[in-house]
């Protein structure tokens, strides 16, 4: 699951606002606000490209939830067309790199896993239209049980096969370091499970652990170092030969990223870190003739919705209220 809500179900979105209001609860800090994607004469090639100093920028204030509930997140987002391809680019603070996952930490005699978690930014759209997913965002895909006032143990999908989404989901540690991010999509919940699923092909990450899973199974080569991140990728581990090559304080990657295939390959990322915060770009083809991907328009206008993770699971974030991408003809 990627994100939550705390209204319930059946209750509508003005009622909820009035609600939240009286209670001083959360209200999403942006709401309808318009994001102008005009087209750029030439593609850029990361975050920091020259062309991104003439596309207008949008500053959002995300609303924090559950850990981070009563704080605000800034982020700004541009967004561009060139060609036939759609390119994202976000920054936000973040005065920590967070990439850990359950990481192995070696203290002289034993593997462990360290704690902690990895930075994330998720983006919803629709593939089919979502019942009131225009007006509500994410609360029109968050499902939680009756009484719930947290939003720890919801659900999130949508009520009907015919409608779908297509989430896209940017992680420091998982997706990142082999330049992509987590191209899925969105359909019913059903069975107590979420509806979020991957595109058509392969991806996500393998685990790193021996059959009794008391010690790491892989390290990159003799001689090698870890990629972006200190992150090792499954392309480039192998298998340990000698153990006693370990020494106290050493770490290893425990879920190693998997370079993407087919459909779930389709979002490219670059990223940088640095002066506390995050810096990304993510880009796509405007269509790509995928049925498990929304197909953007020039022209045309889109409602979307934005997720900030910090060092955190999906319960603990920053969401923005629905946005609207306006795409240059």
């Amino acid at each position: 699951m990627v994100w939550r809500c705390i209204r319930p179900a059946g209750v509508p979105l003005a009622v909820a606002l009035i609600v939240a209001l009286a209670a001083g609860a959360w209200v999403p800090a942006a709401w309808g606000q318009e994001w102008r994607a005009p087209r750029v004469s030439s593609a850029p090639t990361g975050p920091d490209d020259p062309v991104w100093r003439t596309v207008p920028a949008l500053t959002v204030a995300l609303t924090g939830r559950d850990r981070f509930a009563g704080r605000t997140l800034p982020l700004t987002a541009q967004a561009a067309v060139s060609g036939e391809e759609i390119f994202f680019r976000f920054q936000w603070p973040d005065p920590t790199l967070s990439v850990t996952r359950k990481a192995w930490k070696f203290d002289g005699s034993r593997w462990q896993h360290q704690p902690g978690n990895e930075d994330r930014l998720s983006l919803l759209l629709e593939i089919t239209p979502i019942p009131d997913f225009a007006t509500q965002g994410c609360a029109a895909v968050c499902h939680l049980p009756p009484g719930a006032t947290t939003a720890r143990g919801g659900r999130f999908g949508t009520t009907s096969p015919a409608h779908t989404g297509d989430l896209w989901h940017w992680k420091a540690g998982r997706s990142d370091p082999v330049g992509h991010a987590d191209d899925t999509w969105l359909g019913p919940v059903s069975d107590g499970k979420g509806g979020r699923k991957p595109d058509a092909g392969t991806g996500g990450e393998k685990l790193n652990e021996t059959e009794d899973k008391t010690r790491p199974r892989f390290a990159p080569a003799p001689g090698k170092s870890p990629g972006k991140h200190g992150v090792l990728l499954a392309a480039e581990a192998v298998p340990i030969e000698d153990y006693s090559r370990f020494q106290a304080g050493d770490t290893l990657t425990y879920q190693m990223p998997l370079m993407p295939t087919g459909s779930r390959a389709d979002i490219r990322a670059v990223s940088a870190y640095g002066k506390g915060g995050w810096t990304l770009m993510l880009s796509r083809r405007l269509n790509t003739g995928h049925e498990d991907d929304a197909a953007l328009q020039p022209g045309q206008r889109y409602p979307l919705a934005l997720a900030v993770f910090d060092d955190s699971g999906d319960a603990d974030h920053y969401e923005s209220g629905v946005l609207w991408l306006n795409l240059a003809p």
